[in-house]
């Protein structure tokens, strides 16, 4: 699993997880709210944005079906919005 999944968010698949690159601020605070809160995986996520121009949420142990199934839940459509 891995790419572009809407206009603001690319998904890279690591040996240890999930890298979430986030184009904007608003989309980054969604995506932090929906992960953390609404599925439960704050334990998973470290901000790892840094210097870097965009945002960037590390999924850390994280299996690709969970995220699957995580995605279901907010279409990339639906994401569009906030780019």
């Amino acid at each position: 699993m891995g790419g572009q999944y809407s206009n603001g968010l690319m998904i890279e698949q690591l040996q240890d997880g999930f890298l979430l690159l986030i184009n904007n601020k608003n989309l980054f605070d969604f995506l932090w709210k929906k992960f953390d809160k609404d599925f439960g995986h704050g334990r998973f996520m470290t901000d790892v944005s840094g210097n870097s121009p965009d945002y960037r949420i590390h999924l850390q142990g994280l299996d690709t079906h969970v995220l699957e199934q995580d995605l279901k839940f907010i279409p990339a459509d639906f994401l569009n919005q906030y780019v």
